[in-house]
């Protein structure tokens, strides 16, 4: 390879390849397990070596933490609503000058949407359910998933035979309270909802929310019934957005049963506040299917606690940056625990030599 074959740790299969956006990914080995490890494009956080002014440091690495609090706030929140079909986030890391994220790897069924389309209705509920669950599991912690699309979902059988949806990359939630710029918002146009175009390509000043994941899990559902998006003008139109952003209308077909198609069309709606949350959805699909089990709500912290991470890393800063003359060492997280997995201590803070260019920041973060 013409990559470097360890990355902390991490055995590579492969070189990394390249995502759209720039992002590069590859499989890896350790610890007797297969990993999947997305490398970002940006930030990049400057060495030693690097030949940047001063100010061009100071930037980069403030870029570079603000990157890393707003990744790993999201990450942790995902991990807490983790229920077995979602991919959680086992490392999160800086390694030569970038960011790297690590899951599970997911040997998945190779399978399209008209072998989805084609299961027993029971199945297919069953499908519909899990993925209910796992996106009312985001929202109840006010994480906005904004990227639902088939190439986000694995299939994997379960142990008696059956399909179990598993959802994956989380890399382009926010938090509802805090939205990302408008070109941090991620864009399958095929499945964005109305509100998220008329910010992204119209300009206007909206406050997305989490129904925008509606709204899209509306247009999947649909397409894993049937095998197809609901009916509407393509040539005049080109994406369901667009077609009632301009006065058209989305077609529910009438393959769908009754009360499912009922359903997928309060999803649709054009109005985010005229569509039902997460929560109705999947007790909806529960009565439909007879199912009364009660949902269990992902795990909330109690008022005011503050949950902090155990585990780090550090990170050596040049003279250039925008260190303190004292200086030592810079502790950044290293990663996340791992399920069932006890928490590492933090190492000590280094001693400040007198002759040293380093520096220590504490990042309770």
């Amino acid at each position: 390879m013409a990559d470097q074959t360890i990355v902390k740790g991490y055995e590579l299969e492969n070189d990394f390849y390249n995502l759209s956006g720039g992002a590069q990914w590859t499989f890896a080995k350790k610890d007797g397990k297969k990993w999947f490890i997305k490398r970002f494009k940006d930030p990049v956080c400057p060495n030693d070596t690097d030949s940047y002014s001063e100010d061009m440091i100071r930037e980069k690495r403030a870029a570079g933490i603000k990157f890393y609090k707003n990744k790993r706030a999201v990450y942790d929140a995902v991990n807490d609503c983790d229920n077995g079909n979602i991919v959680t986030i086992q490392d999160f890391f800086l390694w030569k000058c970038r960011y790297h994220v690590v899951t599970e790897r997911i040997d998945a069924e190779n399978i399209d949407v008209k072998d989805i389309a084609a299961l027993p209705q029971d199945e297919k509920y069953l499908l519909l359910k899990t993925l209910a669950l796992n996106m009312m599991r985001l929202h109840q912690k006010k994480l906005i998933y904004a990227d639902i699309r088939p190439d986000n979902i694995l299939f994997k059988r379960s142990k008696g035979g059956k399909l179990v949806a598993k959802l994956i990359d989380f890399d382009g939630c926010y938090f509802e309270y805090d939205p990302p710029e408008v070109k941090g918002i991620p864009l399958s146009e095929p499945y964005i909802a109305p509100e998220t175009g008329r910010v992204v390509f119209d300009g206007e000043e909206l406050h997305l929310t989490t129904k925008v994941d509606v709204f899209s899990l509306g247009l999947l559902f649909h397409l894993y019934w049937t095998g197809h998006m609901p009916n509407f003008d393509e040539d005049e139109y080109g994406f369901a957005f667009r077609a009632l952003l301009d006065g058209g209308s989305l077609q529910v077909s009438g393959d769908i049963p009754p009360r499912l198609a009922a359903l997928i069309r309060m999803m649709l709606l054009k109005e985010p506040a005229d569509r039902p949350d997460m929560s109705y959805v999947l007790q909806e699909l529960k009565r439909i299917t007879g199912d009364v089990d009660a949902v269990k709500p992902a795990p909330a912290p109690a008022p005011g606690a503050v949950k902090k991470s155990s585990f780090t890393t550090t990170i050596r800063m040049s003279s250039k940056g925008p260190a303190k003359s004292d200086g030592s060492v810079i502790i950044l997280p290293e990663r996340l625990p791992r399920r069932g997995e006890a928490p590492e201590e933090a190492p000590p803070e280094p001693e400040k030599k007198s002759d040293s260019s380093l520096f220590y920041i504490p990042t309770d973060f």
